[in-house]
């Protein structure tokens, strides 16, 4: 009986979980391309400069210096999802297929939604980021898209990497 109503509550704890995740990202973000997702604001790279100088004192860096890597970064990611041919079209669409070989097992989620304790924020929390709570089947499709995905952004940073070290050279 419950089933249906699962199936149909799916995509909202999915939303759910990937707020909470997103939610715990953004304190560790620097810039737009960080995640590294495109924006749709084309034009404009965004920094979180406060993000940026905790990340330069916790690691007793010189706060100038990692501002200028990270605007580098930021703007060598630009580049590659702007001026490059086909990045940003290649990206969505293996991120698509990512998304599309998403499978979800229900059969538990009425239990681990009944363990909710809806009342304290932190364990609301907890359990959002808590790992294979909505029941993501770890299937070979799945994982074959993902490790497309992972392979791309991995040359996209190497590119963007290579990019700011040829700069800090010539500069």
């Amino acid at each position: 009986m419950l089933g249906p109503v699962l199936q149909q509550m799916a995509p909202v704890l999915l939303g759910i979980q990937a707020g909470v995740s997103l939610g715990t990202l953004a304190t560790g973000i620097l810039g737009s391309y960080d995640l590294p997702l495109p924006l749709a604001d084309e034009g404009r790279i965004d920094v979180v400069v406060p993000a940026v100088d905790a990340i330069a004192s916790s690691y007793g860096l010189d706060r100038r210096e990692t501002r200028m890597w990270v605007a580098l970064h930021q703007s060598a990611h630009r580049i590659e999802f702007e001026a490059l041919p086909g990045v940003s079209t290649h990206f969505f669409a293996l991120f698509h297929n990512y998304v599309a070989a998403l499978d979800v097992d229900l059969s538990g989620a009425f239990d681990r939604l009944q363990s909710l304790d809806i009342t304290s924020p932190d364990r609301l929390r907890e359990a959002m980021e808590e790992q294979g709570f909505f029941g993501l089947l770890d299937t070979p499709t799945t994982q074959q898209a993902l490790t497309r995905v992972q392979r791309f952004l991995a040359l996209l940073e190497a590119f963007a990497d290579r990019a700011v070290e040829a700069e800090a050279v010539a500069s």
